[in-house]
């Protein structure tokens, strides 16, 4: 299945868009590297999951569409998880943005809510929900 994207921007634009409002590069260009971890085992992804289901699945929805009952009412309206991990931001990049949230959205920060370790069990979930051609 082709994945829409709005304007009919391609995957590299869409992410191009990301890297500049999500500021991805605080530290001198090196958290575009900082590689997960974690190795995304069954353990893992079943700990990302429970994760997923308790702090961001009210927002982002069960398959992360950005469709949550908390949704609703946020502006702008929330990423679809599952087109962004398409758009190629690095394990580094979206570690960031789940640990510092997003800046210009309602994406809070999780650095003072999860560990390291749990937020990166959380990356390892969410790259699951990622919509690919089938």
């Amino acid at each position: 299945m082709k994945v829409p994207i709005h304007g009919g921007s391609s995957l590299g634009a869409l992410r191009n868009r990301l890297l500049r409002r999500g500021q991805p590069e605080p530290y001198g260009g090196s958290i575009r590297d900082n590689p997960n971890p974690i190795p995304p085992t069954p353990q893992s992804l079943a700990i990302g999951q429970r994760i997923y289901r308790e702090q961001c699945e009210v927002c982002h929805g069960v398959v992360g569409a950005g469709d949550g009952p908390g949704a609703a009412a946020l502006d702008p309206r929330l990423a679809d998880l599952r087109i962004h991990m398409a758009a190629g931001p690095t394990d580094g990049e979206f570690f960031f943005w789940i640990s510092e949230g997003f800046k210009g959205t309602a994406m809070p920060a999780f650095k003072g809510r999860l560990s390291d370790e749990e937020r990166w069990h959380v990356l390892n979930f969410i790259k699951t929900l990622v919509l690919t051609d089938r």
